[in-house]
């Protein structure tokens, strides 16, 4: 039967119980718990997704999952780069566009926005450090 603990053993490959533990940053015993069928954590399967360059699709189904492409309306003011940026994001699944926003800053601002706080201080993309959403620089 195929399970989270094979592909756990096929991401190991040859690598020792305490390579494998090390590279993953988790206790030896907690990843030899993880390869013997206990139930792994979330954090745990993205992690060892992202060292290892595999889709938590693929970790939790054995199947990679791809996006069928649709068609999406791209206004025209946006360069041919930033069209095909855009086009690949919509292709992502709803934890991999979050992990996106994370890395590029972008899901702190939104989060900060949509509180609409007084106290919020987020410069504006592109802009200067005296562009500020909901208030003028105090520089």
């Amino acid at each position: 039967m195929d399970s989270i603990e094979n592909r756990l053993k096929i991401i190991q490959g040859k690598l020792s119980i305490g390579e494998f533990a090390k590279y993953l940053e988790t206790p030896k015993t907690t990843v030899n718990q993880y390869l013997k069928g206990r139930p792994i954590p979330f954090d745990f399967a993205v992690l060892v997704c992202e060292r290892f360059g595999k889709t938590l699709d693929w970790l939790a189904t054995g199947k990679e999952v791809v996006a069928e492409p649709q068609e999406t309306y791209v206004p025209d003011r946006l360069t041919e780069e930033e069209r095909k940026l855009l086009g690949q994001y919509r292709k992502l699944n709803v934890l991999h566009k979050q992990m996106t926003l994370e890395t590029v800053g972008g899901y702190e601002a939104k989060e900060a926005l949509s509180e609409g706080s007084a106290d919020t201080d987020i410069t504006a993309a592109g802009g200067s450090e005296e562009q500020h959403y909901g208030r003028k620089s105090a520089a």
